[in-house]
């Protein structure tokens, strides 16, 4: 080793000692054959003490994207597989939306029903999963409200299940049991005596 060299590694080491980018530069000026090194050898614009005569700064960049570029390559695919994998994980979670339908009888889209027992009107809403949903997610919970809910049309209604108001319809939601069977669409059954409007608010979880 000439005495160049040698005065360039020890000023590399005194310098390595004092500042964290000379010391990558140091290790990367000290083995150039090294394909990790020379990742490491752009550390040399932060610290110009150690710069060598020999390599000049084009070198060194050069040299660090041809030895790199496969690493790039390669981190590229690997953060891709990593997105891809995560929106599929999403996918398969349980997810959550709404959906709002009107009460009165005239408006459209309407849940009133004609049909009446016990003094009052049936509410019948049907609920799907948007089109775009994520595929295999199915209708895991249904969670009902009726706004504004100090409303006098929202005080005189409820969903069935309740005192057996609504007779053969025991249960807010059919079929009974859906949150088990897989489906994209189910029924919400309701009840009231006071035909004015508000808003039937459903908040509905999807999971596979």
């Amino acid at each position: 080793m000439n005495a160049q060299r040698r005065g360039s590694l020890l000023r590399g080491r005194w310098l390595a000692n004092r500042n964290p980018f000379c010391r990558l530069a140091y290790l990367g000026n000290s083995y150039w054959n090294d394909c990790m090194a020379i990742t490491l050898r752009p550390f040399l614009l932060l610290c110009p003490r150690i710069y060598t005569p020999r390599v000049t700064r084009g070198q060194i960049l050069g040299a660090t994207m041809k030895c790199c570029m496969p690493n790039v390559l390669g981190l590229a695919v690997f953060l891709f597989a990593f997105a891809f994998i995560g929106l599929s994980a999403s996918s398969a979670s349980a997810d959550q939306y709404s959906v709002d339908f009107p009460k009165k009888w005239e408006r459209a889209g309407t849940c009133m029903q004609q049909e009446q027992i016990n003094g009052g009107n049936f509410l019948h809403c049907h609920i799907e999963i948007p089109a775009g949903a994520f595929p295999g997610q199915y209708i895991r919970q249904v969670t009902f409200t009726c706004e504004p809910a100090n409303s006098g049309p929202c005080q005189h209604t409820i969903e069935c299940g309740h005192s057996g108001t609504c007779g053969y319809h025991a249960n807010p939601v059919e079929p009974v049991g859906f949150n088990g069977q897989n489906l994209t669409a189910v029924d919400w059954w309701g009840w009231t005596v006071d035909g004015n409007d508000a808003t039937l608010h459903f908040d509905v979880v999807v999971g596979p």
